[in-house]
């Protein structure tokens, strides 16, 4: 609740000395103490581990082994409730399930609990149907996305046949309660959808975005004969069926021939097209690229004056530049984010680049300004710092900052989150805290922000999934989703309903009564009233 301080009129001096001075320091520790008991909230320092996290007070979560079962994550995500899941493919040694390789879902809860400790809870969630799930690899690729309705896409390589010695595109999707979702798979009886195989090699996907009409598009890197590896994307429909008018695996051409490059990421544009981001071997180097296709798979030349080969971007590095990771900001830019070779010698370093919409160039302004070594041209490149450190994710909360996952390549336990503010300077609000995987070795693969600003790394240590939690405040930007209720998904029946009922005036449970939806964050109308005033500026609603 707010706190305001009124005074009707000053006191003079001697009053105070004589009248309040005795009491004063006693009143003012009375008066914090009160604070306290009114439940405002002690912020620990930003980025540094947040111990109460976990079963075992240590900011960590982990899964238990079962099944002599190890899993490589390939992807993690927060839901609107805060729990977490990390997908990927777990091998089983024991049956049940059945021995092999299995997608699989390793689900946390909001405190990071884990199965067989009281208080908490969490389990492995296992897409087992047979012995057919030998055919799922974990050897490279793979990313995960979740449904409005709550259902967990996952894609990784697989083979297409049993008889096939390559991979190719595979997704399956999980119900809201981890089971497997049997009406998914476009009639393979496994349940898992698959692209076709090309070329002389394996396809290894990447990325994976939902379109709003519900269908599926997974991108990432395909074989183009014997010495050539392409951006490529496929699209399924929302039961999984391969859509073959797409192109199937819509594959670019080099930007060099006999070159290697690979769709890292991918997002679904407003206007609808597909843009996918990643890096290019142009000449003798790697470069930062991207390239769009139009709504119905086929490749918009327009994005790159004509060429049906993805757009290269200005080097950020002295050499090769390697994106992991693309993201769109709320003003419609696009931000890479990679590694890169120091322009003074072969040290590997963090850096960025930023794109507009169209491909062009960004206008005067736009740089990275702030950055510790500023380049220009809207580029960040870190100094060197070892010739180690990686840029894996990247995270944009509301506010304009942007934070960065990385990996220090240097040591197979050593990871880091940084945090910059919009023009690339590092913010120096946010602790560094060096990140050191459990066990011999360990791996993040993915970041994201639960509800009260807090953030989680998730990933993977000697066949066990990890999260672990840093401390951070909630963003004192305005976040307003239409998602009013919080359930992760957007409504006519729930949120619309409620937002045309305080529109109109109406208030208390004449708002949320009938309106809310399974699993609302936002279930009562004093959180749905301060959410509309403070986070979408409806002041004119009455209390």
């Amino acid at each position: 609740m707010p706190i305001f301080f009124l005074a009707s009129r000053a006191l003079p001096v001697n009053f105070v000395h004589q009248h309040v001075g005795p009491w004063y320091p006693r009143a003012i520790a009375a008066f914090a103490l009160c604070l306290g008991l009114a439940g405002v909230p002690a912020w620990a320092q930003p980025g540094v581990v947040d111990t109460p996290f976990g079963p075992y007070g240590t900011g960590w979560g982990e899964t238990i082994v079962r099944f002599a079962t190890s899993i490589v994550a390939l992807d993690g995500i927060v839901l609107p409730n805060d729990e977490n899941l990390i997908g990927g493919v777990c091998t089983v040694t024991t049956a049940p399930p059945t021995v092999g390789k299995h997608f699989c879902i390793q689900k946390m809860v909001a405190n990071g609990g884990i199965v067989g400790v009281p208080g908490s809870g969490g389990s492995i969630y296992f897409k087992d149907s047979g012995t057919t799930m030998n055919l799922v690899s974990d050897s490279a690729g793979g990313a995960m996305v979740r449904q409005p309705d709550g259902k967990i896409l996952l894609t990784a390589p697989c083979k297409a046949t049993p008889s096939a010695t390559t991979t190719a595109f595979c997704v399956t999707r999980f119900n809201t309660d981890l089971s497997i979702d049997s009406t998914f798979g476009g009639g393979f009886s496994d349940n898992v959808a698959r692209s076709s195989t090309y070329g002389l090699g394996s396809s290894y996907p990447n990325a994976i975005a939902l379109q709003p009409d519900g269908k599926i598009v997974v991108a990432g890197q395909c074989p183009q004969g014997a010495t050539t590896t392409v951006m490529c994307a496929v699209r399924f429909s929302a039961t999984g069926v391969l859509e073959t008018t797409f192109g199937d695996l819509r594959q670019f051409n080099p930007v060099t021939a006999s070159g290697f490059d690979q769709a890292k990421s991918v997002l679904v544009a407003t206007d609808g097209k597909i843009v996918l981001g990643g890096n290019c071997k142009s000449g003798s180097y790697q470069y930062p690229c991207a390239g769009r296709l139009n709504t119905d798979g086929s490749i918009d030349t327009a994005f790159n004056t004509g060429s049906m080969a993805p757009r290269v971007l200005p080097g950020i590095g002295g050499g090769d530049d390697y994106i992991n990771d693309m993201k769109a900001q709320a003003n419609g830019e696009l931000l890479f984010g990679g590694h890169c070779t120091n322009g003074a010698g072969p040290q590997r370093v963090p850096c960025a680049i930023r794109m507009l919409p169209s491909g062009n160039q960004l206008v005067a302004g736009a740089d990275f300004a702030g950055a510790t070594v500023p380049i220009g041209n809207y580029r960040l490149r870190e100094p060197d710092a070892g010739g180690a450190l990686r840029i894996d994710k990247l995270l944009i909360p509301p506010d304009g900052r942007f934070f960065t996952m990385l990996r220090n390549d240097a040591s197979a336990k050593m990871s880091l989150i940084r945090r910059y503010n919009e023009d690339g300077s590092i913010d120096g609000n946010w602790t560094q805290t060096p990140i050191t995987w459990q066990y011999n070795s360990g791996r993040a693969v993915a970041i994201g922000q639960q509800t009260s600003g807090k953030l989680l790394v998730m990933g993977d240590s000697e066949g066990r999934a990890f999260a672990l939690r840093l401390d951070n405040r909630p963003s004192a930007g305005r976040v307003c989703s239409m998602d009013i209720d919080g359930d992760g998904k957007v409504s006519p029946t729930t949120d619309g309903l409620m937002l045309a009922r305080a529109s109109a005036g109406l208030t208390g449970s004449a708002v949320t009564s009938g309106a809310l939806g399974a699993g609302s964050q936002r279930s009562t109308w004093a959180a749905i009233r301060d959410y509309l005033v403070m986070q979408c500026g409806m002041t004119t609603i009455a209390p």
